[in-house]
């Protein structure tokens, strides 16, 4: 039994950590763009152009 369930310690818990981080860093990085887009005509124009030149380069 665990005396103080704060410090639980098992070879779970790096794992978990580590799966968090990785799903958040993604999330972090999304969140870096958006703040550069003040509207979402802003956004909206982007996304139109990365969308366009996503299809130009597919077969």
């Amino acid at each position: 039994m665990v005396d103080n369930p704060n410090e639980f310690d098992s070879p779970w818990k790096e794992a978990i950590k580590d799966y968090f981080e990785d799903f958040m860093a993604p999330l972090e990085a999304l969140g870096e763009i958006l703040l550069d887009f003040t509207t979402l005509d802003d956004l909206t124009a982007w996304l139109t152009t990365h969308t366009n030149e996503q299809s130009e380069g597919s077969p």
